[in-house]
């Protein structure tokens, strides 16, 4: 059941990068840099709140999300910065040529 909910998720999450596309990508930008601030503050609350066991395993999983979540918006980073890349080297630079037209075919002389 969880492969099949991971696999529809990974599907839905590929036809919304095509669909929709760059604002796909800037929403989850936007939601991990959220979501990091927010596990940054719940850390800090852990560490103000008198110290026991829960604490330090909140502390604990809190500290493994905002590595996980860093790891991600990583992730994001460098996949942008390939598209950057792919779509520079895409476009003729200024600097180059334009690349000669084909002559067109010379018409027949009659005989």
């Amino acid at each position: 059941m969880i492969r099949e909910i991971l696999a529809a998720a990974h599907r839905f999450d590929h036809w919304l990068r095509l669909r929709v596309g760059r604002l796909y990508t800037l929403v989850l930008a936007f939601s991990l840099v959220a979501g990091i601030g927010a596990t940054a503050r719940s850390i800090g609350k852990a560490i103000d709140s008198p110290a026991g066991v829960g604490a330090v395993v909140a502390i604990a999983v809190q500290a493994a999300l905002l590595v996980n979540q860093l790891a991600q918006l990583h992730e994001y980073r460098e996949a942008a910065a390939i598209r950057r890349q792919a779509r520079r080297r895409e476009k003729p630079s200024a600097a180059e040529p334009a690349a000669p037209a084909e002559d067109p075919p010379a018409p027949e002389a009659a005989g």
